[in-house]
């Protein structure tokens, strides 16, 4: 548990998510908007509907089933276009557990705690980065950030326990603010997954942490970025797609 809070505090030192929750009756579904040709089908975009209105993260593809661009919407109305290459996904295996990530993304090894498994961010130079940043503070050109630990503790204890005792540890000079969550099921794992805000000296992050229980095991993983500049629409359900890869694999 001492290393879970240590990874906590790291992520406050380095980097807020705003989801708000759509009512399930006016989601109506999510579907492919085609092009039709005589012979086959030409898949245009992919994404969810609310009303009748494009909402959320939408793919676009080419003719040839290749993504072409991704951009976040608001009742029709583009918010945001976001970098297609982040979800260029590939699986990486570590200390038994396996989970997909931007390729071009970095892979930051330079953390001294044995709960770490992978830590990714979107800067290449984030290991001079980490090494500037003292904890307690943090620094509104942290780039968006991915940390994937485990940890062992009582048994009896639930994902969202596990996620509201980090929460009590929180220092009082700071705050955690619950948005949303849900309980989701990925690769016959049960899994908690939780919307938060953070606020660091006034500064705040968005948080998207899911957390898998196997046994008295916990595997956490927290994807951040900032609330500025759009960060938060832009990784918000990249995070989401990258926790739905995690799967446990043989060491």
């Amino acid at each position: 548990m001492k290393d879970f809070i240590a990874i906590l505090i790291l992520l406050f030192s380095l980097t807020g998510c705003s989801n708000s929750t759509i009512p399930e009756e006016d989601i109506d579904h999510t579907t492919l908007d085609t092009i039709r040709y005589p012979n086959s089908v030409f898949v245009k975009g992919l994404g969810k509907l609310v009303k009748g209105k494009k909402q959320g993260l939408w793919k676009f593809f080419t003719s040839t089933g290749n993504l072409d661009t991704v951009r976040y919407y608001d009742s029709n109305k583009i918010v945001a276009v976001l970098d297609k290459e982040d979800f260029n996904l590939m699986p990486v295996r570590n200390r038994g557990a396996q989970i997909s990530i931007p390729v071009k993304w970095s892979v930051h090894k330079n953390f001294q705690t044995s709960a770490l498994i992978l830590c990714i961010s979107k800067e290449r130079n984030y290991d001079t980065l980490i090494k500037q940043i003292p904890i307690g503070t943090t620094d509104t050109s942290t780039p968006p950030q991915i940390i994937l630990y485990k940890d062992t503790t009582e048994r009896n204890m639930s994902s969202e326990d596990f996620f509201l005792n980090i929460v009590k540890e929180v220092p009082q000079k700071d705050s955690l603010h619950l948005l949303n969550y849900r309980w989701l099921s990925v690769n016959n794992l049960k899994a908690y997954q939780c919307f938060y805000f953070v606020t660091i000296d006034k500064k705040q992050s968005c948080r998207l942490t899911t957390i898998f229980q196997d046994g008295d095991t916990f595997y956490v993983i927290t994807g951040s970025a900032l609330t500025d500049k759009l960060e938060y629409i832009k990784y918000t359900d990249l995070f989401e797609e990258i926790a739905e890869t995690f799967q446990i694999v043989s060491m």
